[in-house]
């Protein structure tokens, strides 16, 4: 992907995510939250190589300070979805068949982006590294 791609895939997700932070400190996505006190809870995944350059390099905590933002490990499609349903994250990264099957299946789920021509990507790292730093 190239840099201003990644660029604006970047800006595109803090936009997307401003109002849910808002929604959250407002009550309207966690009953538990107060306009004190926003949180923001996603999920990251090494097959959405977008999510673990977001994460690591703190762009979300940079751009919405005073938001609580906690990552989850997601292992695939189906966990994301399993994690919205437990309410353990407020916004998941799904294949489009595993979100369209689970809202089919009555799973109360929303969109907020979708990329229509994604890039797969492998990562790589030096043998005998096992986890990333």
């Amino acid at each position: 992907m190239s840099r201003r791609r990644s660029l604006v895939a970047v800006v595109s997700l803090v936009t997307l995510l401003a109002p849910l932070a808002t929604a959250c400190a407002a009550g309207e996505g966690d009953s538990t939250a107060t306009s004190s006190a926003r949180r923001l809870r996603l999920d990251y995944a090494y097959y959405n190589p977008l999510s673990l350059v977001v994460r690591r390099q703190r762009w979300l905590e940079t751009e919405l300070r005073g938001t609580m933002i906690t990552w989850v490990l997601s292992a695939g499609s189906n966990k994301a979805n399993e994690n919205l349903r437990a309410e353990t994250i407020d916004v998941g990264s799904t294949a489009g068949a595993a979100a369209l099957q689970a809202r089919a299946n009555g799973t109360p789920i929303k969109t907020i982006g979708v990329y229509t021509r994604p890039e797969w990507t492998a990562l790589v790292v030096p043998k005998g590294l096992t986890s990333p730093r």
